[in-house]
């Protein structure tokens, strides 16, 4: 079994979370994209379990991915820590449930039942623009 390993955020993701922060401020982080660069740039995957497709990173890395974050949006932060709490109580849930939901959560592709990969739809709901792909996995039932 692969442990947690050590995980930075590149500085290209940081100057683009800073880039979008007067945007995400006025329009929130998936309407701006500030969500999706996150994604673009292995952030969410890495609080993500190893087990679950993710990169596992360590919780001091991840806490200093979140201060960056922060210190760059705090609007992107706030979402990044609410995702990060979401994915840890699935983490921690029935194996069922964690199989289910986490796998798709770790990188900016889903997989199809046949095991290939596809880039993540945008949001079926609406809810974070027709154009913004849909990291709301937990709570939008997508067919």
């Amino acid at each position: 079994a692969r442990t947690r390993g050590t995980w930075h955020v590149t500085p290209d993701a940081l100057d683009e979370i800073a880039a979008l922060a007067p945007r995400t401020a006025a329009e929130g982080p998936w309407h701006s994209g500030a969500f999706a660069a996150l994604a673009r740039h292995g952030v969410l995957a890495a609080f993500v379990p190893i087990d679950a497709g993710g990169s596992g990173a360590n919780e001091p890395d991840l806490v200093s991915t979140l201060a960056a974050v922060a210190e760059r949006c705090l609007t992107t932060a706030l979402a990044l820590s609410q995702w990060a709490a979401a994915v840890r109580i699935v983490a921690a849930g029935p194996a069922a449930a964690r199989g289910a939901l986490l796998p798709p959560l770790a990188p900016a592709t889903l997989l199809r039942q046949s095991g290939e990969a596809e880039p993540v739809p945008p949001c079926s709901t609406g809810q974070f623009g027709a154009t913004q792909p849909c990291w709301c996995t937990i709570r939008c039932q997508r067919t």
